[in-house]
Order: structure tokens, then sequence, then C-alpha cells
């Protein structure tokens, strides 16, 4: 046979179903809230390491197209050149002879000066034939730009210009066998930045199905209720020192 509880004992059960009731409403909303914070969190960190890995690669690609061809080859020699022409001979005139003194005149006449010879230039000599043009030099090496390797692996063995990714930032071999990294064989490309502002928050979410319904309460002699819901859970509350102070 059930209990028989006297009515200060139901009224102290109804109150404390009540509380129960309202401690397990404000258990889950304190979950489903905590929830929401932690999915909240999780997406914006997720949406700063995306954002992150896309300047990092903006960075590196802006990097390899900056990048210049190798240097160039050596100069081919070049073909002899030709002896040089001997120059040609002037051939100048003699100056034409003075003319004869004219009369005694007038004070200040003089007689007139003979016209002077023409001087005639010989022509100049042919330049000699020039020599044959060398061949072009060899092509220089190809030069060497960026390679991707991804995350840094002590185990990996690096080149000089390999490119890895260590705790958000990029790192460049300056070396072969450039060591740990990041070290002194390492130069820094990009680094990740510091966190933004916090985004706006989202809007609230629907409201959940509600929760299931109690099914039974049970007091045992040592002074635990335990409430009973539908689902199979259970929620369990210490009336000793309440049942105590009230049989004082």
């Amino acid at each position: 046979m059930p209990a028989i509880l006297s009515p200060l004992e139901e009224a102290a059960a109804e109150e404390l179903g009540s509380i129960a009731a309202r401690i397990e409403r404000e258990l889950r909303l304190s979950v489903a809230a905590l929830v929401s914070e932690v999915r909240e969190e999780r997406s914006a960190l997720r949406a700063e390491r995306a954002e992150a890995e896309l300047r990092v690669e903006r960075l590196v690609t802006a990097r390899l197209a900056e990048l210049k061809d190798g240097q160039t080859g050596p100069q081919g020699p070049q073909g002899q050149r030709g002896e040089r022409g001997e120059p040609g001979q002037a051939i100048i005139g003699p100056p034409g002879e003075p003319g004869p003194a004219g009369p005694p005149g007038e004070p200040g006449a003089q007689g007139e000066r003979g016209e002077r010879g023409e001087s005639v230039q010989g022509p100049a000599g042919e330049p000699g034939p020039s020599g044959p043009q060398g061949e072009p030099g060899e092509a220089g090496a190809q030069g060497r730009g960026f390679t991707i390797r991804g995350t840094w692996n002590p185990s990996f063995e690096y080149r000089a210009l390999d490119v890895v990714m260590l705790n958000g930032a990029s790192f460049a071999a300056r070396v072969d066998d450039p060591g740990p990294c990041p070290g002194e064989g390492w130069q820094m490309l990009a680094a990740q930045g510091g966190y933004g502002k916090p985004g706006r928050p989202g809007e609230r979410g629907e409201r959940g199905p509600p929760g299931p319904t109690p099914t039974a309460l049970e007091v045992d002699p040592e002074g635990m209720l335990t409430l009973r819901f539908g689902d199979g859970s259970a929620l369990g509350c210490d009336l000793y020192p309440l049942l105590s102070r009230l049989a004082r």
C-alpha cells in the first residue's frame, strides 16, 4: 500500500515538486543557452581560421607573382673583327700667285691680291670587311620559385624556397636542410592576425519541444525526494534540511 502523507507532507511535496520543476526548467534553459554560445563561438573560430588561411594564400600567391626569372647565362664569344682598311690620301693644290703691284697712286691704295688656289679632297679609303658574328651563348639555368609543402613536419626534408605552414603563419626555407621551424634557416612570410571584433548576435532560435512530463514523486525515509519523468529520467532533491526545520 502506498504511504499515506499528512497534509503538511503533501504541501511540502507539492512545493518541492514545483521547485524541482522550476530548477529543471532553469537548468535546461541554462544548458541550451550554453550550447548556443558554444556553437556561436565555434562558428566564429571557424570563420576566423578560414579568413586567416585565405589571407596567407593570397600573400603567398602575391609573393610568387613577384618572383623574377633565373640569372641569364654567360654571353657567347664574339667573332673577330676584320682588319681596318688603309686611309685615303688627300691631294691639296698649290696656292695661287699673288697679282702684280699696281702703279703708285693716291696714298692708302694697294694692289689687288690674287685668287687663292682651290684644295681637292681625295677619296677616303674603303673600310675593311667585318668579321663573322659569334654564336650566342648557352641559356642560363632555370630560376627556382617557391614550393608549397603544407604543414611543417620535423621528419620531412626541406630545400631552399620550400614554403610551410605552422601555427597560422607561413615560412620559406632560406637554405637546403634549414632545420627546425621557426629558426635561422627559415624566413617568415606571413603571420595570423589578431582576433577581430565579435559579430552581431544571431536571431533567437525556435522554441524547443516541451520537456518530459513528471510521472511519479517518491520520498524515501531518509528524506530524499525523487521526481521521475515519462522519458525515464529522474531528478533528486534532499529534503532532510527542510524537514528538520519544519519539525522544530
